[in-house]
């Protein structure tokens, strides 16, 4: 029976560690503010996790939504970014490698009191593991009630709203694999933000070269929103290539996207140099085979009748 025993406190044990929770961590920025900042927290035990879907539910009567930071999170790669809408904050995304840790932020919320009471903030997520197969992994929802005070600071609500820094490329890359797209060449853009984190990516397509100082321009380029990856449409290859990315702050930098070799729009323009020197080329060549065909028949036409 204490084997039993024990061995029963190892196997519970076991499957404590290895559970996954959600964690909601609601504090104050100030003591007495109004404003607070409800952190979405992953602990993975011992699983690895890649893709995370999620909801967090609060009471829109007691509270409001003044700001999402995302430049901490684990999530590289926003399938849906975080969206508020009646008061619910839906979201989900992919982290490459995937994770496993104790303390991984998924996203950062900052609210401002409506009125002096109790309210809850509720957090529900859904993850796959990380094991190649997509296998279901979490599922964990957690409520964090608390007390909120009538005054807010509006000083801190001005405060937090100071980012100032650009998002970064870390890369934009295009790409051809029969296994995506259809075979059809697609980009990959990879980007950054610390501070408030990424709000958008965009793409823009045109016939001439924009120079470097007007890239950040946003009145020299048509862009479209885009999610990475993204196909690319039909003669891409005879035009340019920008991509920009935006934060949550309307930051953002633009960049001019390096097309591979045979595919840049420099090396159509000489394939068709090419193409009409060796045309050019054929046709003379052509033009002297007729020549020397004709005069031929002349001459064997003049040695018969001399015979």
């Amino acid at each position: 029976i204490e084997r039993i025993f024990i061995l029963s406190l190892l196997l519970l044990s076991a499957n404590f560690v290895s559970a996954s929770d959600v964690i909601v961590d609601v504090t104050p920025l100030r003591d007495g503010s109004g404003v607070y900042t409800a952190s979405v927290i992953i602990d993975t035990g011992t699983s690895t996790i890649n893709t995370i879907d999620g909801v967090l539910n609060y009471e829109s009567k007691n509270l409001q939504v003044e700001k999402i930071i995302t430049g901490k999170s684990i999530i590289k790669a926003w399938i849906l970014n975080p969206e508020v809408r009646d008061g619910q904050i839906s979201f989900s995304g992919i982290i490459p490698g995937g994770y496993s840790g104790e303390q991984g932020t998924i996203l950062q919320v900052i609210f401002s009191a409506k009125e002096r009471n109790e309210t809850a903030i509720t957090a529900s997520i859904n993850t796959l593991l990380n094991d190649g197969l997509g296998s279901q992994g979490l599922t964990s929802t957690m409520e964090q009630k608390f007390n909120t005070v009538a005054m807010v600071d509006k000083n801190i609500l001005r405060e937090i709203s100071t980012d100032t820094i650009p998002p970064k490329i870390l890369q934009s890359v295009i790409s051809q694999n029969d296994a995506m797209f259809d075979g059809s060449p697609f980009i990959v853009v990879s980007a950054k933000d610390d501070e408030s984190g990424i709000s958008k990516l965009e793409i823009a397509i045109a016939d001439q070269k924009v120079p470097d100082n007007e890239i950040q321009s946003e009145s020299n380029l048509k862009w479209q929103e885009i999610q990475s990856p993204s196909v690319l449409p039909e003669n891409f290859d005879r035009k340019y290539i920008y991509t920009r990315v935006i934060d949550r702050e309307g930051n953002y930098v633009a960049q001019l996207v390096s097309i591979p070799r045979q595919l840049s729009p420099e090396n159509f323009i000489n394939r068709l140099k090419d193409w009409w020197g060796f045309g050019i080329l054929i046709v003379l060549v052509f033009g002297i085979f007729l020549v020397i065909r004709r005069f031929l028949r002349r001459h064997g036409t003049t040695n018969s009748s001399t015979i």
